[in-house]
């Protein structure tokens, strides 16, 4: 108890020392799906706590996006990259002394990161921390105690356990699901002479408008000329605490001009130029996790659906077989210093708890059933960057969640049902009272209800020595009953929808297709319509030069897309419903298919084209000639003679006709950009928009310029033996409007020229 308090103090200190306006280089938990592969382990790297540490990744693009973990600590901050080598040697912050593994992750998408490369790092100390630590302990220096070394990670799972639980803390030996961090060691937690890890970040941004002309039919600015800055920042500190480790994050906002602050749509002129986005401090030992802060909670998809806000949250593993987790949160978003914990209101709150068991293991997650409870409320009050006019609600209710899969993964299932007690209104929500004697809306309990299934018919089959094939089916029924509501999820009630799917690959070609449909007033009411929709879909994606082993760049890769969607409405009682005349009941079907070609001649040269059109046919009496048929061609060039040099050249041309009014309108979007480095780390940028609207009977035209000049330096400055980037930028940018119309006799011609400059710096 003593260490845990200690570690408190320490951290909370360390965070009220460091908590400038820094942002750290950390992975956005919250965002992260990692993609898990097991990286083959390098030798052993060996030094000295102090020295520098040079890895080799290969094949490591340069502007690739990174992140490097050892152990738990991010040192992604403090880590240099030298051609293909990744440096450390900040004397500022030492690493920690003992065994550990060092991981180095890339982007593929925004939201989506997987190792690259691992490396066992074993970090001995040098002569002064001997020193110490023999003054200390009176015991030579043989005696230390050497750290366990890390889990090797290619005893862990190659895949995530299908649909794994939101609220299960990632392991050393276990993978963190989808939305966690990367996979932690335990050398930092049980190593008893590790220090504590920082992690900081600042971002600072200045900008300011230099000149402005308008013309008059711009109107006028409310700010020709300005000077700005901004910044985000962010301080986070690791604390290890025996067998456990207790983190601190804290996120802070900054803006000098007061309509930009965090808060403004909520505060307006009170609110605060600094702020505080977001803060989390969490202990966690093994699988037991407790967390205060911006948190998330909940992995039942209907009734309590990953709620990410401010409160406290709590994961046990029980035993074996068994875990629980407990939720307790605001149900509004929450930012700035006020109700710091999230649940100072207790009519704004949620509460809920999820036990689940594992019933069967096996290495694709096996079968777990998880059973959630919840209770909550919610004032009439909005999101803080939200403007909305919100009802007071109350709602609480149970549900059940079951998955399972085979031990090859090639079965997987996932099903769910929940029973909610929705109450909308009250007495206590002004907005909708008025200082009227209005009755609140009773309780509605209602249940829904999921159950999908996929199965890998052919899986990784093999054409011949480079090629394979794989099939598999999907298949997702569901229903909300009417009027179901739930404050810890959004689902769509009064539906009922079944969707099937196939998808294949064959040789390196993509084929799917899927098939759904869907009903409302599913109670079949009366007085309310009732729409059924039905869509197909196929989807081919083709690279021929994969498809048939040749390399020839004149092979190109082909897409294909094709929706037919299908919308019918009924009422059962035309007169009790509303609906006097038949063409007010739905009723069309839509076609859209697009096809595109793209050419790669060679890393300098790229070339694509698509063609797309979309034919809506209406079929209500009375409206069978209110059909639309667009039609687009959109072509783009990219060249790239030299790494300094690019240019960008594309062109859209639209065709939209409404064939009830006998007029078409044509769109056409030339756009050309260039990019050059003319010196090193000094780039000039040109991008210019056209834009040309008209129709067919010379009714209306709109057409518009815009052109950008945008000069920018790049460098770097050294601070803490690190290298941290900036930029200055100065930009001229032009747009020109004109307006014609016969309707109201509109003509305007408005024009803006702007000169503006600025600065980013990070540290």
């Amino acid at each position: 108890m003593y260490r845990w308090i200690q570690g408190t103090v320490v951290l909370c200190c360390s965070i009220a020392l460091c908590a400038l306006p820094t942002r750290a280089q950390l992975l956005p938990i919250s965002k992260i799906n990692l993609t898990l592969t097991t990286p083959i382990l390098s030798p052993v790297i060996t030094l000295k706590s102090g020295e520098i540490l040079r890895v080799k990744v290969e094949r490591l693009p340069p502007q690739t996006e990174i992140a490097v973990f050892l152990g738990d600590l991010d040192i992604t901050s403090q880590m240099q990259r030298e051609g293909q080598e990744l440096v450390y040697k900040s004397t500022f912050l030492p690493l920690p002394v003992g065994e550990q593994t060092l991981t180095v992750y890339r982007t593929t998408t925004p939201d989506r990161w997987e190792p690259v490369a691992t490396f066992p790092v074993k970090i001995t100390p040098n002569s002064s921390q001997i020193a110490t630590q023999t003054e200390e302990s009176g015991k030579s220096p043989t005696s230390t105690t050497t750290p366990a070394p890390s889990p090797d990670p290619s005893s862990q799972p190659d895949s995530i356990p299908a649909n794994p639980s939101d609220s299960q803390s990632p392991t050393a030996t276990t993978p963190p699901p989808a939305g966690a961090a990367p996979a932690t060691t335990s050398a930092t937690a049980t190593d008893p002479t590790s220090p504590i890890g920082f992690s900081t970040k600042l971002n600072v941004n200045i900008k300011s408008q230099l000149a402005e002309s308008r013309s008059p039919d711009a109107g006028v600015s409310p700010r020709p000329t300005f000077l700005d800055a901004d910044f985000t920042g962010e301080l986070s500190a690791l604390y290890p605490i025996g067998t456990g480790k207790l983190q601190g994050k804290v996120n802070l906002v900054g803006t000098t001009f007061q309509p930009e602050a965090l808060r403004f749509n909520e505060l307006q002129e009170r609110s605060p130029l600094v702020d505080l986005s977001a803060y989390s401090i969490d202990f966690t030992d093994g699988e037991n996790k407790v967390a205060i802060g911006n948190v998330c909670f909940g992995n039942n998809p209907l009734l309590v659906s990953n709620v990410c806000t401010r409160g406290v949250t709590a994961n046990l593993k029980l035993n074996n077989f068994a875990d629980l987790s407990i939720g307790h949160l605001s149900t509004t978003a929450i930012v700035g210093f006020d109700n710091i914990l999230g649940i100072g209101e207790s009519n704004n709150n949620l509460t809920g708890a999820t036990l689940g068991m594992q019933v069967a293991n096996n290495n694709s997650g096996g079968v777990r059933l998880e059973t959630t409870v919840m209770n909550g409320s919610r004032l009439p009050v909005a999101n803080f960057n939200v403007g909305e006019v919100v009802d007071a609600e109350t709602s609480d209710g149970i549900g059940f969640r079951v998955t399972a899969a085979n031990d090859d993964g090639r079965w997987k299932a996932d099903a769910g049902f929940a029973r909610s007690t929705f109450t909308a209104g009250g007495n206590n929500d002004p907005q909708l009272t008025e200082g009227t004697n209005a009755i609140a809306l009773q309780p509605v309990t209602k249940n829904a209800w999921y159950a999908e299934t996929s199965y890998d018919i052919l899986k990784d089959v093999k054409l011949d020595d480079k090629r394979n094939i794989a099939l598999s089916a999907n298949i997702k029924l569901e229903q909300t009953d009417p009027q179901f509501g739930t404050l810890g999820a959004t689902v769509n009630a009064d539906r009922l929808q079944a969707q099937y799917g196939i998808n294949a690959t064959i040789a390196g070609a993509n084929i799917q297709f899927q098939h759904t449909n869907s009903e409302d007033n599913i109670a079949n009411l009366p007085n309310l319509l009732k729409t059924r929709n039905n869509s197909d879909t196929i989807s081919l994606n083709i690279p021929l030069q994969s498809v048939l082993q040749n390399n020839s760049p004149l092979l190109p890769t082909i897409s294909y897309s094709y929706q037919k969607t299908a919308q019918n409405g009924s009422i059962l009682a035309a007169l009790n419903g509303g609906f006097d005349e038949p063409s007010e009941i739905p009723n069309q079907l839509t076609n859209t298919q697009e096809i595109g070609l793209e050419w790669k001649f060679s890393e300098a040269l790229s070339f694509d084209y698509k063609f797309s059109t979309t034919f809506q046919d209406n079929r209500q009496p009375g409206r069978e000639n209110a059909d639309f048929n667009n039609t687009s061609h959109q072509f783009s060039v990219g060249w790239q003679p030299s790494q300094q040099l690019r240019f960008n050249l594309g062109y859209n041309f639209t065709n939209a006709q409404n064939i009830e009014r006998q007029i078409t309108r044509f769109t056409q979007s030339p756009t050309f950009g260039v990019s050059w480095e003319f010196v090193p780390d000094v780039t000039l940028a040109l991008n210019y928009n056209f834009n040309n609207d008209s129709d067919s009977i010379g009714e209306s035209l709109t057409r518009s310029n815009a052109l950008d000049l945008l000069l920018t330096w790049n460098f770097k400055t050294n601070t803490f033996g690190r290298e941290n980037p900036g930029s200055v930028f100065l930009r001229y940018s032009g747009q020109s409007n004109l307006n014609s119309s016969s309707i109201g006799n509109i003509n305007t011609n408005s024009t803006i020229n702007t000169i503006s400059t600025g600065m980013s710096l990070s540290f």
